[in-house]
């Protein structure tokens, strides 16, 4: 199999739930023994699709022709990835009562809005690696303030990066040290 056919193969996987027609050719590349596992696994893993593959799998009965190792391997980042996701659900709610009281209201963006919105079938499908929030440019100086009193810190710029975030869309990120 191709690194072309291997992202043709995947995208069906990936489309099975709104695509069921695409199951039978799914299980025959899977139980044909044409699918470079390993690769498959690279594949998904860097394209941040592994769980949703898994969920995909199971959700359409392909998971018992995979190869045990395989499914355990995908089961293990799955669970794992859940667990953090419903971390970081806690996570923006906490932003919220935090930033609440102050009149402030964050709007979620991209992973975690569509997070919080229920859009997924199964909350661990989506990897992410961080909360994005948008704030009107008057409210970010007190939320700033209230997130580091919350416990949140800035993480450190790396030299020479300093003026990237002066002219930048962008705050420098911040974290918690007790949150992920």
């Amino acid at each position: 199999m191709t690194n072309a056919e291997l992202f043709c193969f995947a995208g069906k996987c990936l489309a099975l739930d709104g695509r069921p027609g695409l199951r039978e050719e799914v299980a025959a590349l899977v139980s044909g023994g044409v699918v470079p596992w390993e690769k498959f696994v690279w594949t998904g893993s860097s394209h941040f699709v592994l769980p949703a593959l898994f969920t995909s799998f199971d959700r359409n009965g392909i998971l018992p022709m995979l190869p045990e190792e395989l499914t355990e391997h995908m089961r293990h980042i799955y669970n794992l990835n859940a667990e953090r996701n419903r971390r970081i659900v806690m996570q923006c709610r906490q932003i919220s009562q935090l930033l609440f009281p102050a009149g402030i209201r964050p709007v979620f963006l991209k992973g975690a809005a569509l997070l919080l919105m229920g859009l997924y079938k199964d909350m661990g499908d989506r990897m992410m690696e961080d909360i994005d929030l948008l704030l009107p440019e008057a409210e970010i100086p007190p939320a700033l303030e209230i997130l580091q009193k919350g416990g949140y810190l800035q993480h450190p710029v790396d030299e020479g990066k300093g003026e990237v975030y002066a002219d930048h869309h962008h705050l420098p990120p911040m974290y918690h040290p007790g949150q992920v």
